[in-house]
């Protein structure tokens, strides 16, 4: 039998980003995002890329953002639709916390959907990533591809209403 779709068909297959200095924590959203994309009816083909910190993350973001070419580009030439960033309590000196870049992208324009992934479970730690303009947090260890999906399917379906109104 044929398992149901993660997702609701796509105008487009994806393309996603995700930063964790973590090598497993990485690979395995990675994995996540694969299985979400083999299940998404008309969204085969996703493009997923991964870095190890945030600093690079935004440096790849603001590049996809500032070179895209027109709408009918192939996935690998356009921004990206999903970008899963490292939300620490006590980020590494010498990398940006996930709510700085989310807060640089935001503020250059970029529109893609932004989670933060952490293992902090205090309120006003999702809180500051929501206000930077996380539009969701992702708690540790996100490995099930069904809770990402609807989670996803949440937040186009909550984006599709804000447009309609």
């Amino acid at each position: 039998p044929r398992r149901a779709p993660l997702l609701p068909p796509l105008p487009h297959a994806w393309r996603c980003l995700v930063a964790d200095p973590n090598d497993v924590t990485r690979t395995v959203l990675v994995h996540v995002l694969r299985c979400i994309s083999h299940r998404a009816s008309a969204s085969a083909g996703w493009i997923v890329e991964e870095t190890a910190n945030n600093d690079q993350a935004l440096a790849m973001a603001t590049v996809a953002f500032t070179n895209t070419p027109s709408p009918g580009a192939g996935v690998k030439h356009r921004a990206y639709d999903l970008i899963i960033l490292k939300h620490s309590v006590c980020p590494h000196p010498d990398h940006m916390e996930g709510a700085t870049a989310t807060a640089a992208m935001r503020g250059i324009g970029i529109t893609a959907l932004i989670l933060g992934q952490t293992a902090e479970t205090r309120a006003a730690h999702a809180a500051r990533g929501r206000e930077a303009g996380m539009d969701e947090i992702l708690h540790l260890p996100a490995r099930d591809p069904v809770e990402l999906g609807r989670l996803l399917q949440r937040l186009l379906r909550d984006r599709q209403q804000l447009q309609d109104d």
